[in-house]
């Protein structure tokens, strides 16, 4: 590939002189001539669909992973329904009772992002990627972390609301 910068303003008549001097030079290359913005477009059509569909698919596992962790948490909460009440019997506020239990989740993020990083090992492309400069990302990293802490927590919201909606005498009543 040969790039050739010409002044703005020069007519596809220079174009065509310029591939016929080549061929004329080296007549068993073939050559072409294209314009810059052409290929430009083009290399972003290539560039944005697959990155267009990766950001779907991750959007969905997204959706299903916050799902699936409101559910479990949901699950908990009701599970501890008695204890809930104990400890609301005995003048724990409702804000203690959501703290309580958004505390544990962001304990069990902090564990499972301590397993995951200490277990990474990453998958050769993405070796390629983070060599090239266009391949950095700033803040990646920390970016990631910010959002799987705001995942954790967006979903553990609803649960410990519901936990703090337990009643004392209901929770205890068939003690």
């Amino acid at each position: 590939m040969l790039l050739v910068r010409v002044r703005p303003g020069t007519t596809a008549a220079f174009e065509e002189k310029l591939v016929s001097r080549l061929r004329a030079a080296a007549p068993d290359w073939t050559f072409q001539s294209e314009p810059l913005e052409l290929k430009r477009d083009e290399s972003h059509r290539n560039y944005t669909g697959p990155l267009a569909a990766s950001a779907v698919v991750a959007a969905f596992l997204l959706i299903m992973v916050a799902l699936g962790l409101t559910g479990v948490l949901w699950l908990n909460v009701t599970q501890r329904t008695r204890e809930i009440g104990l400890r609301r019997a005995k003048g724990a506020t409702v804000l203690n009772i959501q703290q309580q239990l958004v505390g544990e989740v962001i304990v069990l993020t902090t564990l499972a992002v301590l397993a995951g990083s200490g277990g990474r090992s990453p998958v050769p492309t993405v070796r390629a990627v983070r060599r090239s400069a266009a391949g950095r990302v700033p803040g990646g990293p920390r970016g990631a972390l910010v959002g799987i802490y705001a995942l954790t927590i967006a979903c553990a919201y609803v649960p410990s609301r519901l936990a703090g909606s337990v009643q004392p005498a209901e929770a205890l009543r068939y003690e």
